[in-house]
């Protein structure tokens, strides 16, 4: 699968959408991206890295095995009181040194710090004022050092200093987007938008015009659109900011894009063994699921080709992206390819069983370090595999280990693994 043929296909999917003034920009640079021929040219006339996982060397050890990529490892286990008890981490954020945590189904957004320390929260649940119906994501504004709560009852962002004090309330124009998953910042005009595919528009990654009620301005959308689920988010973690800069990822394409000044280009493109199914394939796949998004995913792996990438991840040395290969059986085999941006080169970590570190399921990054969550689900499957023998002991730190022994599934918060990177 070539690049030409990839961006062919995005601005393929982009005409068949629409030809409104929000896509004109998208469809120009694809047009002009596909006069760069082949993989090879384009590489060199758009300088993009081509990554081939074929030529990575497999990994399963980071620590033992690339000792230059790796600093340390860190546990923080967040304080558990009745106040701080989390339901189910859906965002987290790390700004000025604080952990902002937000669980959507204890509808509220929780203060740490890198100890794991409860502080407090920010807002409450109410139908006064200066309180949320409902909160689906926020965003911190480094600038003005607010905390901005989309609440999609109210359809409008609330705003509140980094201590909880409320501040104002920006209403958020209506249909401009259906369901907010993640938001970042930009700059004060800009908030990039996670959303997820829905009914109404198949597009995931939106730019939020802050000066005009946050209205949406689709970035890339689904080659597909489905009507079968009210919102469905694809991705975890489509996107990362790295100083103002997004790079961001989409199902069926292997290419890494950027967003800076307006302007998307390719950042770096992945090759896998797989190829990328063409828009004719993914139509045809599409409509023998019913329409089914979920379902056309499992049917491209099995009919051979590769479904794209999951999450991406970035620190200031570091790129992360993992990914699933599934079987013509139907079974999905999890990995991850970690890039140095330093060497322009990166290691794959595939069938990799051990628990930590585990590139494979990082939730967050910031500066030069990614963030892994263990909740009670992922500590029991470590138990089980420890009765089983599978995973032993002696191969994980004491540290963790010691608050494995002691942790309460029923009362305790989960434990956030810090990885630093060199």
């Amino acid at each position: 699968m070539t690049i030409k043929r990839i961006i062919t296909d995005i601005a393929i999917s982009a005409i068949m959408i629409t030809l409104t003034k929000k896509y004109l920009f998208i469809v120009i640079l694809c047009i002009s991206l596909c006069a760069c021929g082949d993989k090879k040219k384009a590489s060199n006339t758009l300088d993009i890295p081509i990554l081939k996982v074929s030529d990575c060397e497999q990994v399963e050890d980071l620590t033992k095995s690339h000792p230059e990529y790796f600093l340390e490892t860190k546990y923080v286990k967040l304080e558990s009181t009745d106040e701080s008890i989390l339901g189910e981490i859906t965002q987290m954020e790390i700004f000025e040194k604080h952990i902002y945590i937000l669980d959507r189904q204890g509808k509220s957004l929780k203060k740490f710090d890198m100890n794991g320390k409860y502080l407090q929260n920010i807002g409450k649940e109410g139908l006064g004022p200066e309180e949320y119906v409902s909160l689906n994501a926020f965003y911190i504004n480094p600038e003005r050092k607010t905390i901005n709560i989309f609440d999609p009852m109210k359809n409008a962002v609330l705003q509140y200093d980094l201590y909880g004090k409320y501040q104002n309330t920006v209403e958020v124009e209506k249909n401009s987007t259906v369901f907010f998953r993640r938001l970042s910042y930009l700059n004060e005009n800009e908030i990039f938008c996670y959303s997820g595919t829905n009914w109404r528009t198949n597009c995931e990654c939106s730019i939020l015009d802050a000066t005009k009620q946050y209205a949406a301005n689709c970035l890339y959308p689904y080659p597909l659109k489905s009507d079968k689920q009210m919102s469905m988010g694809i991705h975890k973690h489509p996107y990362s900011v790295i100083n103002n800069k997004i790079s961001f990822i989409s199902v069926f394409c292997d290419t890494v894009f950027s967003y800076s000044n307006k302007e998307i280009r390719p950042r770096m493109f992945i090759e896998r063994e797989k190829p990328v199914a063409d828009l004719q394939t993914l139509n045809k796949i599409f409509s023998e699921t019913d329409g089914d998004l979920i379902s056309t995913i499992r049917a491209v792996g099995k009919k051979g080709y590769t479904m794209g990438f999951n999450n991406i991840f970035e620190t200031e040395s570091f790129i992360c992206c993992d990914f699933n290969d599934v079987s013509q059986q139907g079974n999905w085999a999890h990995n991850a390819i970690i890039w140095n941006k330093k060497t322009d080169k990166g290691v794959c970590l595939s069938g990799y069983s051990k628990s930590t570190p585990d590139f494979r399921l990082i939730y967050y990054a910031f500066d030069n370090t990614f963030v892994r969550i263990w909740d009670e689900i992922h500590i029991a499957n470590f138990n089980n595999h420890l009765e089983r023998d599978i995973y032993k002991r002696e191969d994980y730190d004491e540290e963790i280990m010691k608050l494995l022994d002691t942790y309460n599934a029923e009362d305790d918060n989960p434990i956030l693994i810090f990885y630093t990177m060199k």
